[in-house]
């Protein structure tokens, strides 16, 4: 798939209704924005683990869906049941290559991905579907005083995010849902009708909340099932007007962004293939064969969290300047 040269061009492919292009303006992340150079930048994004996965599991043309439970307990104490999904979809606002002290190099996003709000004209939700491959073409500002250094992690800063996986429950009753193809929409900001922290389940070809009465319904009610640590994130100490709650990436081999190529290089060109693995927890539930859909979202969290890499995702990245 061809990129095309204009800024913040959006295209849909022939039959296909996903994103291949996205061109943007930013800059060093969470630095002030200073005059500097303009640096094109030309990515390619691939899962690999999320194409193995599916490829690997048809049978007479329908996916058999496959899961990797683990019983854990993660670093913010939760314990239960770890789920690899088969495919991960959604809304993106900004992916960075951080290079510590606060700052880092954007493939795609705002000018300052930490302050954007969910009415702020900027923002520009770029849909991501990690079943397929993905071009962005990007111009992005660097800072004169760049510091640069070796990156080992990247952060990505999502709207919503629609995880995809199945259960050997034998407990489903809602009409419309399948333990074999399960699909919950947790927002990490409050946009399209969302609030930060929602968590929807999708019946019948409908994202629906869960209320305070245990029922799905369409629309978004007083007290809905919600994911109580991106609920409540309100930024951090050095952050304090982010909204969106955003993910580490730990590398599996780490990029030197040296400040001397960054700022004397015309063009960035990037390669990601992004590894989904232990993305999901149940929490509480170490036996799943019995969950019913109400009680699983109810349990529904990310493993990881904003304050470290262990977010399930991981990538490799290759990083070449010209």
């Amino acid at each position: 798939m061809e990129s095309l040269k204009s800024k913040r061009a959006l295209c849909l492919s022939i039959g296909l209704i996903c994103l291949i292009v996205f061109l943007s303006t930013g800059c060093a992340f969470f630095e002030e924005v200073s005059e500097g150079k303009q640096l094109l930048t030309s990515s390619k994004f691939v899962s690999t683990s999320i194409n193995n996965n599916n490829s690997h599991n048809q049978v007479n043309g329908f996916s058999q869906f496959t899961t990797n439970h683990v019983t854990v307990s993660n670093q913010d104490g939760d314990s239960g049941t770890l789920i690899s999904p088969n495919n991960v979809t959604g809304k993106a606002v900004a992916l960075i290559i951080t290079t510590g002290s606060n700052e880092g190099v954007d493939i795609f996003g705002p000018k300052r991905p930490d302050q954007i709000q969910p009415n702020d004209p900027e923002l520009i939700l770029v849909p991501f579907d990690m079943s397929e491959r993905l071009r962005i073409s990007s111009t992005t500002e660097i800072p004169d005083d760049f510091r640069g250094g070796q990156s080992n992690n990247m952060a990505i800063v999502i709207g919503y995010m629609d995880i995809h996986f199945g259960i050997d429950s034998n407990n489903f009753s809602e009409g419309g849902s399948s333990t074999s193809d399960i699909v919950v929409r947790i927002a990490l900001g409050s946009i399209e009708g969302m609030i930060k922290g929602d968590v929807l389940f999708k019946l019948n070809n409908e994202f629906k909340w869960l209320n305070s009465s245990d029922q799905f319904v369409s629309t978004r009610p007083a007290n809905p099932v919600m994911v109580p640590k991106i609920r409540d994130f309100n930024g951090s100490e050095h952050q304090p007007d982010m909204h969106f709650y955003s993910l580490n990436i730990q590398m599996n081999q780490s990029v030197n962004m040296d400040a001397g190529t960054v700022l004397t290089s015309s063009a960035m060109n990037v390669e990601l293939d992004f590894h989904v693995d232990n993305l999901l927890l149940i929490k509480n539930k170490n036996d799943l064969s019995s969950i019913n859909e109400v009680d699983l979202v109810k349990a529904v969290r990310l493993s990881g969290s904003i304050d470290n890499g262990n977010s399930g995702l991981s990538v490799t990245p290759s990083v070449t300047f010209l």
